[in-house]
């Protein structure tokens, strides 16, 4: 009985902390161009949802790819929409779009990495989060 009872308060307290932002999917997108000699783009697409009514404001987007750490605008719209949003201040499906350029690398990082991490500098009601993605599908499109 003893152990039930902080075994119940931890799984309260884990159920009160659960974050209202929940990612759904996380794609690298590498688009080929039709011509040859075009440069491919990368992109990471993260698509999450929202479980409350609540502010959420993305500060800042930082991509490390093999050896390079990227600064990214982000693109963020509500899922189905072509509206770019700012904040969010209601709940349902969204999806931000981050793409990769010469002209946003900030630094060059000295240990290649096999695996690229996005990290999400974000805050709910002002209250500063971060999340670091590292595990992406990756899907390859082609232009002709």
């Amino acid at each position: 009985m003893k152990k039930a009872i902080p075994l119940g308060l931890f799984l309260v307290f884990c159920l009160a902390c659960k974050s209202p932002v929940v990612i759904d999917t996380a794609i690298k997108q590498i688009r080929y161009g039709g011509r040859a000699g075009a440069q491919p783009i990368t992109s990471f697409l993260i698509e999450f949802k929202v479980t409350k009514d609540i502010l959420v404001q993305l500060d800042s987007a930082d991509v490390v790819t093999s050896a390079q750490k990227h600064r990214v605008q982000q693109q963020l719209s509500a899922a189905k929409s072509n509206t770019l949003l700012s904040t969010i201040r209601k709940k349902g499906s969204y999806l931000l779009s981050l793409e990769l350029s010469p002209d946003n690398i900030i630094t060059t990082v000295p240990d290649a990495r096999t695996n690229d991490q996005v990290t999400l500098y974000y805050r709910i009601n002002n209250t500063p989060k971060k999340l670091v993605l590292e595990k992406f599908i990756e899907k390859q499109k082609t232009r002709r």
